[in-house]
């Protein structure tokens, strides 16, 4: 795609992800008055349901996942009580966390989530990565050994050194596949690329490999030690 439809249609997308949370957040925040005998008044709270919803199914269509589209059902709600009120409101506060959660996933492209292990530092880098990746994989690849970087060092390595720092992990029980994976990337090796400096050779396909990698290296390294010792301690002593 050339690069003006891209940037075109990134900006596109950002101007609808933008409208969506605003409808979130005045969904968080409206208070219905679905007790009042006022007609104008539940008149009111009628047509804020049906605009939300008619805002919703209108952005959803382009950029949702299908099953958030078919959730938002029917934006006829002209015959509502007020018992239906407030459970079409309740309906659609359910659907927020969905809704935010394919924010997430549009916002990252095809970019796999973080590992939940990882510390919440190398989390907001990770996903700023999965951010910028389609526009800019070499930026994304300069967060991404960043990443790595600070990952060796949470894992208690100096970080100064990350062929010392992986091949000290590769002894603790890291897989030796990863290790040479992150060489054909650039992160170790003779042609490593410095932490956070940008490579005019990164492209999408060698950034997509290593999202994969850093969860890898998550996965190895904390998440199976820490599922081993959940599993150790539901033992008995004996």
């Amino acid at each position: 795609m050339p690069f003006r439809k891209a940037k075109k249609k990134a900006r596109d997308r950002s101007a609808q992800i933008k409208e969506l949370d605003k409808i979130i957040r005045d969904i968080r925040d409206w208070q219905p008055n679905v007790s009042s005998d006022d007609g104008d008044t539940q008149d009111e709270v009628v047509r804020t349901l049906v605009n939300w919803v008619t805002k919703l199914r209108s952005l959803a269509v382009p950029i949702l996942p299908e099953d958030i589209v078919i959730c938002l059902g029917n934006n006829s709600l002209t015959t509502a009580r007020p018992i239906t009120i407030t459970k079409t409101h309740a309906k659609l506060e359910a659907l927020v966390p969905l809704i935010e959660d394919a924010l997430v996933s549009i916002s990252r492209g095809d970019v796999p989530p973080p590992n939940p292990d990882l510390p919440d530092h190398i989390t907001k880098d990770y996903e700023e990565a999965g951010t910028i990746v389609e526009l800019s994989p070499r930026g994304a690849a300069a967060l991404l050994r960043l990443c790595i970087q600070n990952l060796c060092i949470h894992l208690g390595e100096p970080g100064k050194n990350l062929d010392r720092d992986i091949g000290a992990m590769v002894a603790k029980g890291l897989d030796e596949g990863v290790q040479k994976a992150l060489d054909t990337v650039r992160v170790l090796g003779n042609e490593a690329v410095h932490p956070g400096t940008l490579d005019l050779r990164d492209d999408r396909e060698t950034v997509k490999k290593m999202f994969g990698l850093v969860n890898a290296i998550a996965e190895a390294m904390i998440t199976i030690p820490k599922e081993t010792d959940d599993l150790y301690n539901t033992l008995p002593e004996n």
